[in-house]
Parts: C-alpha cells; sequence; structure tokens
C-alpha cells in the first residue's frame, strides 16, 4: 500500500512530547501504547435508558483513551430542528433511532463484518471526479442495474457514497507552511481548530453540489446522510448535496471522524455549539460524548483508525438506509478500502466515491 498521506495533503504525523514534566513518564507510556494501537480504547455502553442516553463504563486507564465520558442525550427532538431533513418516521421513527443508537453504542466489533463488492460501473481512481466515480461509459441506470443484480442476491447489500471534504483553512496552511512546520508547529496552535472550508472549498463544493444533482436526475438513490462531526465535512455536505440537505435525514456519527490526536485541525467542537451552528443534523444518538473524547496529544495509530472504521461500517450494514452519503475525511476513506478490501485509494477534496458494501458471509 502506497506511504500514505495525512489530511492536510502529505507526510506522516509525527508524534510529540507532552510539555509538562510532570506526566514524561505518562507520556512515554502513551507513545509506546499508539505506536501498537493499543493506547485508545473505545468504552462500551453497560446500560441504555429509555430515552436513548448511554452510560458508559471504560476498559481503559490510559491516559490517552478514548472512552466516551457520557452520551448525549437520545430523545430526538432538538429545537431548531428542521422538520423536513429529520423526517425520522421514514425509517420507523423515534424507536427504531433508539434501537440504532443502542446497537451503535453497545456493538464494537472490531472484526469488519463487510467487505466492498466490486463493480463494473466504478471507478475509484477516476481522474474526473465530476464523474462522481462513475467508469467511463457508464451511467447511473447502469450502476442501479448493478446494484439491483447485488440486492436481488444478497438484500444486505447497500450503496455507500463517501465524500471527501472540501479543501479547508488546515490544507492551504500545511502548503504554505510546508508539512515539517505544520506537523511540528502551526498544527498544534488553536487557530486550526476544527477547521474549517476555505474559499477553495467552497467553490469545490459547488461543483459537487451540481455534478450531484445532475446525478440525482440521472438516477443516483440516496435516502440518508450521515456526517462526520467535523465542521468541514459537514460544509461540504451542506453544500455539495443541494437540495437533499432540506429533505433528508441528517445524522452526526462520530466514528466516522477523521484520524485523530495532535492536530487541532482534528479536534472537534462540543456538541451544543455544533447543534447551535447545525440546527437540521440530528446529534443525538451517534455521538459518544458532549466534549471531544478522543483528542490527544499524540497521533491516532493505523489499527486504531481501522478498528473504528469496522466498527462504524458493521454498525452501517444493520441500518435501514439502503442509499447512504457519508462526508467525511481522506485518511479515514483511504483506510476503508484498505479495510473492505477495495482497491486502496486516496481522496481528492470533494471527490465522490460510490461503493456498495455487503456482508461477507454473503454469496454472489
Amino acid at each position: 500500500m502506497p506511504r500514505e498521506r495525512s489530511d492536510q495533503s502529505s507526510g506522516w504525523s509525527k508524534s510529540s512530547l507532552l510539555g509538562a514534566a510532570a506526566v514524561v513518564a505518562l507520556a512515554a507510556i502513551g507513545v509506546a501504547l499508539v505506536a501498537s494501537g493499543k493506547s485508545q480504547e473505545f468504552g462500551v455502553t453497560s446500560k441504555h435508558s429509555n430515552n436513548g442516553t448511554s452510560k458508559t463504563t471504560s476498559s481503559s486507564t490510559s491516559s490517552t483513551s478514548a472512552n466516551p465520558k457520557g452520551a448525549s442525550s437520545g430523545n430526538g427532538s432538538a429545537s431548531g430542528r428542521k422538520e423536513s431533513s429529520q423526517s425520522e418516521e421514514k425509517h420507523g421513527g423515534d424507536e427504531t433511532l433508539k434501537k440504532l443508537s443502542k446497537l451503535y453504542h453497545e456493538s464494537r466489533n472490531e472484526d469488519p463484518q463487510v467487505e466492498i463488492v466490486r463493480q463494473r460501473t466504478v471507478e475509484l481512481n477516476s481522474k474526473d471526479i465530476q464523474r462522481l466515480g462513475l467508469a467511463p461509459n457508464s451511467s447511473w441506470k447502469d450502476f442501479n442495474k448493478d446494484v439491483d443484480e447485488i440486492t436481488a442476491k444478497d438484500e444486505s447489500a447497500k450503496v455507500v457514497y463517501m465524500i471527501r471534504h472540501g479543501e479547508g483553512d488546515h490544507n492551504a496552511a500545511e502548503r504554505e507552511y510546508g508539512t515539517e512546520k505544520w506537523e511540528n508547529e502551526i498544527a498544534k496552535t488553536d487557530e486550526y481548530l476544527d477547521a474549517c472550508l476555505n474559499e477553495v472549498g467552497r467553490d469545490q463544493a459547488q461543483k459537487l453540489q451540481e455534478a450531484f444533482a445532475q446525478a440525482r436526475k440521472d438516477g443516483l438513490k440516496v435516502d440518508a446522510i450521515i456526517v462526520s462531526p467535523l465542521t468541514r465535512a459537514i460544509e461540504t455536505a451542506k453544500i455539495g448535496l443541494g437540495d437533499d440537505w432540506d429533505k433528508l435525514p441528517i445524522y452526526a456519527v462520530e466514528m466516522c471522524r477523521e484520524r485523530f490526536g495532535k492536530n487541532m485541525c482534528d479536534k472537534r467542537r462540543s456538541v451544543a455549539e455544533l447543534k447551535e451552528k447545525f440546527p437540521e443534523i440530528n446529534f443525538d444518538y451517534f455521538m459518544e460524548s458532549e466534549e471531544d473524547p478522543w483528542f490527544t496529544p499524540i497521533r491516532e495509530a493505523d489499527d486504531h483508525i481501522e478498528k473504528r472504521i469496522a466498527y462504524f461500517f458493521n454498525w452501517l450494514a444493520q441500518t435501514p438506509w439502503k442509499h447512504v452519503v457519508v462526508a467525511g475525511h481522506s485518511s479515514y476513506m483511504a483506510h476503508t478500502t484498505k479495510v473492505l478490501k477495495a482497491p486502496y485509494h486516496w481522496p481528492a477534496n470533494c471527490e465522490l466515491v460510490p461503493v456498495t458494501i455487503h456482508k461477507k458471509d454473503a454469496q454472489h
């Protein structure tokens, strides 16, 4: 597999020393653990209340634990939410969401249970991202025919449209300062906390909107939107999905965040702040805690992000949605191709990659 780039465009992230002398020993332990992918363990829901609120217990005492500190409310009634975009009854209503929330917080199987089905109509490394991943001479009608043939043999199959965010302030900063200075100095400053799209990124998202709108007319199907809770991914989906943003249910899911740790651009805002900024999104069921539970001074290890990807797709395979947009990040998407056993692919900004997934034990 080619050497991985960081979300900011290139270069491996370098672990940094903790500043305080009092925690030097803990930092050394943390570095060793992260290198082996064992420093961050996700909390396991020990009790799930009737309103969807989860209480968590930690399986790790590491200072870099990714254990949730308490799940946000799951009552599904946040004020200011757009009724059209939160039509929960379309998928079984509030009770279904509570069940999906319980499943999300309790079913943390790190062994991938799903994989990507190869399709003749999809080209992962297309140079023309305006084609939204379609192979040359293929149409969305052809793609749907492919999917229909797959689902006729396997009801577990579903389509996932993975979208990488547009260019953010952090991407431009790394280009300006160079990867070494970015990684060792600039990326750690609060200026880049949960980086937003810049003007270039917004223009890219607008072009995505045009291509996506045409694809919808040509037959692309979608019935739910999942977003990473990082602002640049949300902004990309909000612009890029056009009218569908106002019509479809939208859920923020913690597990599809970018590789976390060290770089402030990958630290998320509080759920309360995100709800205020994006009231049309449902943050009530699939977030780990009110504040960022995972951010550490040490970059997330490869095997750890791949565990998160397995958790996410194992859960997604059990949801009722058959055509799902997942708006996220480059490193996450690149590792997804590895976890789901597809050709390695590092997506460009605002690239959409359509894949069909199915449970591994299904026959084709």
